[in-house]
């Protein structure tokens, strides 16, 4: 509960000053620094990674996984990974909120063309949620040490992969991702959080018939 509340409090005041402000000191030279490696070997990964989680994909990445865990593992766990893609579609309440606009092409190059609002990232958002419960879900449940240690790796770099393809292409401030992660990492502790006194209390969600 005390990550929950800090996480929330962090998100708060990191929308609040999102909402004031266009971008932060410090957002400008960083899209500048990761856009000087530009290539067309980088620049066609970033696009990539960009592409592949976003909007429906992630969606049918969600759907698919859940499909798998509820087969191996139970409905509960599908219905609350499930859970946090959907979620995760609140980025789009948020964004409407804040109005923040994107970087500017006066500013940075812009590789990927987006018209929504900047604040928080959508990508980093409901990567965070998604593949940090199912990470949890990994490490908590997969009695195999190789797997969770691969999981503990392979996770937390996609999410950062996923969140640096956004700055790079010019289509979010850092400060857009950070909110994302922060926000996304505030619900994601809620929700571990609910499945967690499910586990404790089964019939919270399992009724007797």
């Amino acid at each position: 509960m005390i990550a929950l509340l800090v996480l929330g409090i962090l998100a708060l005041g990191f929308s609040i000053y999102s909402w004031r402000v266009t971008f932060a000191p410090f957002d400008l030279p960083i899209t500048l620094w990761f856009q000087k490696f530009d290539s067309p070997a980088l620049r066609s990964t970033m696009e990539w990674v960009s592409y592949f989680f976003g909007t429906w994909r992630m969606a049918i990445i969600v759907a698919v996984v859940a499909f798998i865990l509820w087969r191996i593992k139970g409905r509960e766990e599908a219905i609350f990974l499930a859970a946090s893609g959907i979620v995760s579609l609140l980025h789009v309440a948020i964004k409407l909120a804040i109005e923040r606009a994107r970087p500017l092409a006066q500013l940075v190059q812009i590789f990927s063309v987006e018209t929504t609002e900047g604040y928080p990232s959508g990508h980093a958002f409901a990567s965070i949620m998604v593949f940090g419960f199912l990470l949890y879900l990994i490490l908590t449940l997969v009695p195999q040490l190789s797997l969770r240690i691969i999981s503990l790796i392979f996770f937390p770099l996609l999410i950062l992969l996923i969140g640096t393809s956004r700055i790079f292409l010019g289509v979010h401030w850092t400060t857009d991702v950070l909110g994302g992660y922060l926000i996304g990492g505030f619900l994601l502790t809620g929700l571990i959080w609910l499945y967690e006194r499910w586990k404790q209390h089964p019939s919270w969600i399992n009724k007797p018939h």
